[in-house]
């Protein structure tokens, strides 16, 4: 990948010093699109606001994909009976219910037992009848479902906590989504409780293991920031919470998985365990980290994948 790099000598927005200097060779949606997806630094830092102004003396570096961000593979199905539904959902798919029907046509109705962010791949649950919704919701709410995500991180030497437990609070808006930050005790503010394990150390990153006990939107993602290695590929926490070293140029994608789901069947009362296994996209950018799926240790001292 070639980087491009100057000094600026003149104040001006970053699109418009961008298209001065390569304007001739990359389209200005294409470079507008390549600074959104964080494959622009100022300074050092990654910048994703094409509008971004510039100073005099201020460096400048750009490093353009090659080829657009690839999508990942479709839909795949882990598990279905006449009450659940479990998928393997790939990165960029939207958890929300009004995209149920044109995601499953093939379903007379589904419910959301619960969400995945659009950027993070892995497991995701859902109820085929309202009897089993509401029992899943229950096991949810009691914090009788187990979780677990795998996170590459970005850090040469990461050493994190074993439990993590603070105060999620909102904190700021962009692009039609809320971002949070650890709170004193605000009034909007909710526990998040998280359990943490280093898998692998890469030379640029680490593998975590995550376990979390609640399920507050963007936890993983903004606990970990905050500690000071941010998921590879989270252009949103990385600019917004600038705590730790930034991977750059960034991964295509979120580097979050989720791994392994273990629930009780809301019927027939057995114990089910669904573990699934990372794309080969995710394999890839692992690469960038130094790390690799295949020397990946997912069992613990006591035995099995458990934290």
């Amino acid at each position: 990948m070639k980087i491009y790099k100057w000094e600026v000598k003149r104040g001006e927005r970053l699109l418009s010093f961008l298209r001065a200097h390569l304007g001739d060779l990359f389209p200005v949606k294409r470079m507008k699109r390549a600074v959104e997806r964080g494959y622009c630094r100022v300074n050092g830092c990654i910048e994703t606001f094409a509008t971004h102004p510039l100073a005099m003396g201020d460096r400048v570096e750009f490093a353009p994909p090659p080829i657009e961000v690839r999508i990942e593979s479709e839909i795949e199905t882990m598990f279905e009976d006449e009450h659940l539904l479990v998928v393997a959902k790939p990165c960029g798919v939207v958890c929300e219910e009004e995209a149920l029907p044109t995601l499953f046509p093939q379903q007379k109705r589904l419910f959301l037992v619960h969400r995945l962010d659009k950027e993070t791949s892995g497991l995701w649950l859902l109820a085929k009848s309202s009897e089993a919704f509401e029992h899943l919701k229950r096991q949810f709410a009691e914090r009788k479902v187990e979780k677990l995500y795998l996170a590459a991180v970005v850090g040469r030497k990461v050493v994190l906590p074993e439990k993590v437990s603070s105060l999620l609070a909102p904190a700021a808006r962009y692009a039609g989504q809320t971002l949070y930050r650890s709170s004193k005790g605000e009034r909007s503010s909710k526990e998040a409780v998280t359990y943490f394990r280093l898998l692998q150390q890469g030379k640029l990153g680490g593998v975590v293991l995550c376990r979390p006990v609640t399920g507050r939107t963007h936890q993983l993602r903004v606990q970990l920031a905050e500690l000071g290695y941010p998921i590879a590929g989270d252009l949103l926490y990385t600019s917004f919470i600038r705590n730790g070293a930034q991977l750059w140029p960034p991964p295509t994608r979120l580097m979050l998985h989720a791994y392994l789901l273990r629930l009780t069947h809301p019927c027939t009362g057995e114990c089910l365990v669904w573990r699934c296994p990372v794309s080969s996209q995710f394999e890839e950018e692992l690469g960038g980290l130094g790390c690799s799926v295949s020397s990946l240790s997912l069992e613990s001292e006591k035995g099995g994948d458990h934290l």
